[in-house]
């Protein structure tokens, strides 16, 4: 892919994408079904197959998916019933299964029949139930499965500290999520300030609060930082680039200048999906608009 944008040949329109941070990228189509397309060849295309694709392949046996995730090497899928799916890499329990053992078809993960949200990150996934209870498994080296060790989770595991969540994104190492009172917190890895307490050293293996920031309604999380959307149109950034504390950013001059989240919908409801190139090319990515 080169830095001119391009229009991904998908046989019906679509209703929500993700961007894998690695090499591949997803959609879900209005007819319920997901289509993958990039690299394949650990089977995070879902197809059956381990091989990549420069055209978009169906995922099997999804049929009714509302939402998708893709982390580095494996993918997730919602689906309407709150049944969630993964498929891929399953070094350290990534896909939910019970097992790390690896998979190129959709498996369902355990225990978990109600979810309404779902993030899948660099080696470790998590969701929101309908309860609006959070789970996390997979990788846990850095405590970003929320639970207060670092041992890795095979099935979904209760994230007890943090009640009522409305959201959630995991980045490479971290977690964060949006609680019900639009107050965001974030655990995992810290070495970039991507937890935004202020300080780039250490880790929590608990949710911490992000301090300064309210009235959030949507978080993302990229490589080694994270960004909230406030009710008022404002976004915040904190981590890698931005540092360890929130940066406020004016929201009616973002644009395409905020290229740090991976995850994203079909805003403008016209069912095309375009896609850029890594470098986020013909924006300044590092650009911090004057409120």
């Amino acid at each position: 892919m080169t830095g001119e944008v391009s229009e991904v040949p998908l046989p019906a329109r679509a209703r929500h994408i993700t961007q894998s941070p690695w090499r591949h990228a997803c959609a879900v189509l209005t007819d319920g079904s997901a289509w993958c397309w990039g690299e394949g060849s650990d089977g995070q295309l879902g197809d059956g197959l381990a091989t990549s694709s420069e055209v978009p392949v169906r995922v099997l046996d999804i049929s009714t998916a509302t939402m998708i995730s893709a982390g580095t090497e494996h993918t997730c899928a919602l689906l309407a019933d709150g049944e969630v799916r993964c498929w891929g890499v399953n070094f350290t329990g990534r896909l939910g299964t019970g097992s790390s053992d690896h998979s190129v078809v959709p498996l369902p993960v355990i225990g978990l029949h109600d979810a309404v949200w779902i993030a899948a990150g660099a080696g470790h996934t998590c969701a929101v139930d309908a309860a609006r209870g959070l789970w996390c498994w997979g990788r846990n080296n850095h405590g970003q499965i929320g639970v207060g060790d670092d041992r890795d989770r095979l099935s979904p595991a209760r994230v007890e500290v943090l009640e009522r969540a409305m959201e959630v994104a995991a980045g490479m190492f971290h977690t964060c999520a949006i609680r019900f009172d639009g107050v965001p917190y974030c655990w995992g890895q810290n070495r970039f300030g991507q937890l935004g307490i202020g300080s780039d050293l250490g880790s929590s293996a608990v949710p911490l609060r992000v301090p300064g920031v309210t009235s959030a309604v949507s978080v993302d999380a990229g490589w080694t930082h994270a960004c909230s959307l406030s009710s008022a149109g404002l976004v915040s950034c904190w981590g890698g680039d931005f540092g360890g504390e929130p940066l406020v950013l004016c929201g009616e001059d973002l644009g395409v200048e905020v290229c740090a989240c991976d995850n994203g919908e079909d805003d403008d409801r016209d069912g095309l999906v375009d896609c850029f190139d890594e470098e986020c090319a013909d924006s300044d990515c590092s650009s911090s608009p004057e409120c």
